[in-house]
């Protein structure tokens, strides 16, 4: 039988050993990395108003959401850094020379204009003409199929309404019309509803007035028909003076404006003995037409490659800086047609070459888009901002950078752009 004095010593000994070991883990062992917390877009938007873009109600009543590109590029760098292992030092320079980058801001973007996404139901306010209105809704939304690397990721189905009036619709008293799609009777068509998918931005023209929830009924339509919003102004203003609800633009004859309509589609299919006898018939050369998306005879021959119509209406009197329905201009449109010396005669003839269209989006940010060096080298060297933004803060170089993920050849653009001063 162990001693009672024995037993205390032996749990002694082995209780000072076991704290022994314990000390002499402590110092051995590597401490354990607690990992920050992983950071999230900032709840309210960031300091700086000029980053932020378009915002929208979610839901009737429901608070208005912002959200900006660069808070949602935080967000999506930590996720990225996480699976490709990039440290907190890494800037977003380095994503973009290790091709990182491009699918931090693609992802950036594609988050932004989800959150920014108009509600279904929503409708909106069009102006058509000076003191003059149309309203369309939004229905129902579907992935673009495939996906535009420049477009929304997703398109919208849109109904222009046949209400039309001086000022804003009341969405209780006005609730039939606006949920009445607009007929087209003009022209070729014969009773046609005013429905098509929409992919385009939003642009800053349209005001959104409230929510109309669109019904069982109205959930079900569709269409085959893909326009641009610009478009479908023009086919609203046309249905308009159709109806006599809308003057004809100037104080042209009807003689005279039937020159001009036969002028600008002449123009566009690069008819230039019938544009110059147009011409000497009086057509009138800056008149902006109905049906293609409110662009002047000179937009369309530019982006219809049509050298030496663009050329005869310039000497015609043409004006080189007119814009569209879009604010684009024959230079930006020659420019997404990658038509260097028709670039290059807008140039020598006054175009401006950091004009900006509807969504601030500029010249040189067409030729980026379209992968185009010799054109972009054209623009700069007239002086165009290589660091200009549109209202996305998207530039010329941000905009090469999204398409070098769907595709490789964009380095190119990217590469020059970066080499001529461009900035992140």
């Amino acid at each position: 039988m162990v001693c009672l004095v024995c037993s205390a010593r032996l749990k002694s000994e082995a209780a000072g050993q076991a704290e022994g070991k314990r000390q002499e883990d402590e110092k051995t062992k590597k401490p354990i990395e607690i990992a920050p917390p992983a950071r999230k877009a900032a709840a309210e938007p960031i300091a700086n108003p000029a980053r932020l873009r378009d915002t929208v109600k979610v839901g009737r009543d429901a608070p208005v959401r912002t959200a900006s590109v660069e808070q949602l590029i935080d967000d999506a760098a930590v996720q990225t850094a996480a699976a490709e292992k990039i440290t907190d030092q890494t800037t977003l320079a380095d994503l973009a020379k290790n091709g990182t980058y491009a699918a931090v801001r693609a992802t950036a973007v594609k988050k932004l204009r989800l959150i920014n996404r108009p509600s279904p139901g929503a409708v909106y306010l069009m102006p058509i003409e000076p003191e003059l209105f149309g309203a369309c809704r939004v229905i129902s939304y579907e992935d673009s199929t495939p996906p535009r690397p420049a477009g929304l990721g997703y398109r919208m189905l849109v109904m222009t309404t046949a209400w039309i009036g001086s000022s804003a619709p009341d969405l209780q008293v006005n609730a039939r019309e606006l949920r009445t799609p607009l007929r087209k009777t003009f022209g070729e068509w014969t009773g046609d509803p005013e429905v098509s998918w929409v992919e385009d931005v939003l642009p800053p023209s349209l005001t959104l007035i409230g929510i109309l929830p669109p019904t069982p009924e109205e959930l079900q339509l569709s269409t085959k028909y893909s326009q641009s919003w610009g478009a479908r102004i023009g086919q609203a203003l046309r249905q308009a003076r159709f109806d006599g609800k809308a003057a004809h633009s100037g104080s042209r004859s009807s003689e005279s404006e039937s020159i001009t309509d036969e002028l600008i589609r002449a123009s566009a299919r690069g008819r230039v003995e019938e544009v110059k006898a147009l011409i000497a018939r009086g057509a009138d050369v800056n008149a902006k037409s109905d049906g293609w998306d409110g662009d002047t005879a000179l937009i369309l021959a530019c982006g219809n490659t049509k050298l030496e119509v663009a050329q005869t209406l310039l000497n015609a009197g043409a004006d080189v800086n007119a814009k569209g329905h879009h604010g684009n201009t024959a230079l930006m449109t020659a420019c997404d047609t990658t038509y260097l010396e028709e670039v290059q005669m807008l140039l020598n003839r006054g175009a401006d070459v950091n004009a900006k269209a509807n969504d601030d989006s500029t010249a040189l940010m067409a030729a980026s888009s379209r992968n185009d060096c010799r054109v972009a080298q054209a623009l700069l060297s007239k002086g165009a901002d290589i660091n200009a933004e549109d209202n996305e803060g998207r530039t010329a170089l941000t905009i090469a950078i999204g398409r070098l993920e769907y595709e490789k050849r964009f380095a190119d653009i990217v590469s020059f752009l970066f080499n001529a001063g461009a900035k992140l």
